[in-house]
């Protein structure tokens, strides 16, 4: 058999008594890979199933082993502290990885700006694992990336302080305590009222073709991201996000037609919106696409029913039908983090911690929403101060207070 690989020109590779020798002398760590990938098609094949002995068998086994045990320790060089490369720089400590930018972009004042972007990952090791801090360019990041088997993406991007940013969404619920919600149905609203609210506020015509859809759900759990590209305007921050969304939630809420984006939770059954409002906070970590949570297996994917039009990452990037290259278009515009240039920064004061409503004229955060029905939606507040210390139940209308 002979193969063609980059690492090294045209071997020739023969099997005999149970082995398999390479002519020539390629690098250790692919060694494994060829010869572990060989057996495997050998064993298909014809010659495969007329060799098949102990031996072949065992050393099949090696194979195996030594093959993952080079994919790993790939992996670990990558991910330990220091360089590997101009562009891929891994740091124990968050600041130190923001430090070392800011000194690469000083120095880089008068050319382009650098290529730099943050990232973290998850390790195993201590109880509930170890998060390091990786600078590195979009490409380098990709092409490193992929070689990271299924299960062993943990990687997070880290949305800086005061960092123009894309609207973003976390949306999650237990599907043990809502048996009964319609996924289709709870997506609908929410862009229904999402898209409302933009109109409202910003006089922005959106729709769902801007927005990056990716799924991570499994039986037990409803999960999504959700990124949307608003027409040529970015927020400040993600801070100003949280206080977009922070009114996003109070005008779902506050009417009835988006109940369904209401969900249950925990054994108290206490309706909760869909929408995760923690993940606004200073300097974010935020999972990137085909990456999973550290001891779980379930990867970020794009949504089968995301409808995003990639024309235009197409067009940056290179128009393509090769999977690992359309993904790229995918991880690029699925990224929070703005790099490019627009004509419009959106801006929105910071969010309070929970939203304003007023019942039976009794302003005060609302604490939860007790019932939904007819025109009206149950709250239970807590009143300003000044007001009155305590609870208080009451009726809202349903576009009114």
């Amino acid at each position: 058999l002979s193969l063609s690989f980059s690492s090294f020109s045209r071997k020739t590779i023969s099997p005999c008594n149970g082995q398999l020798s390479i002519a020539g002398e390629p690098s250790k760590s692919i060694l494994p890979l060829v010869q572990y990938s060989l057996y495997t098609v050998l064993e298909e094949s014809n010659f495969g199933r007329g060799k098949k002995d102990a031996v072949w068998e065992a050393r099949l086994v090696e194979l195996r082993a030594s093959a993952h045990s080079e994919q790993y320790s790939r992996e670990r060089v990558l991910l330990q502290k220091g360089g590997s490369g101009k562009d891929w720089h891994v740091f124990s400590r968050q600041q130190d990885a923001f430090d070392f930018l800011a000194q690469q972009r000083e120095s880089h004042a008068h050319h382009a700006r650098t290529k730099l972007h943050t990232f973290s990952f998850e390790t195993p090791g201590g109880e509930g694992g170890q998060r390091r801090f990786l600078l590195a360019s979009y490409e380098r990041f990709w092409q490193e990336y992929l070689r990271f088997e299924n299960g062993h993406r943990h990687f997070y991007e880290l949305i800086p302080e005061d960092t123009p940013c894309h609207l973003y969404f976390d949306l999650e619920y237990q599907r043990a305590f809502n048996p009964h919600t319609d996924d289709h149905l709870l997506m609908t609203r929410f862009f229904e009222a999402l898209f409302a609210l933009l109109k409202q506020k910003y006089n922005l015509s959106c729709d769902r073709s801007q927005a990056v859809e990716l799924d991570s759900s499994t039986e037990t759990k409803f999960s999504k991201h959700v990124i949307v590209h608003l027409p040529d305007c970015v927020f400040e921050s993600n801070i100003a996000v949280g206080g977009f969304v922070h009114d996003l939630c109070e005008h779902i809420l506050l009417t009835p037609k988006y109940s369904e984006v209401l969900v249950l939770r925990g054994q108290e059954q206490e309706p909760v919106l869909v929408v995760d409002r923690g993940v606004y906070s200073k300097n974010r970590n935020f999972r990137v696409y085909l990456s999973s949570k550290l001891n779980k297996r379930t990867a970020l994917t794009l949504d089968p029913s995301c409808i995003f039009d990639f024309t235009p990452w197409e067009l940056s990037f290179g128009l393509c039908t090769d999977p690992p290259e359309a993904q790229y278009h995918v991880f690029r515009a699925s990224l929070v983090v703005h790099t490019g240039r627009v004509t419009r920064v959106l801006t929105h004061p910071r969010p309070e911690r929970m939203p304003r409503a007023c019942v039976s004229g009794v302003s005060g955060s609302l604490l939860s929403v007790n019932e939904i029905g007819g025109a009206s939606v149950r709250l239970r507040v807590k009143r300003k101060s000044g007001e009155g210390e305590g609870e208080v139940d009451g009726e809202a209308e349903a576009e009114g207070e």
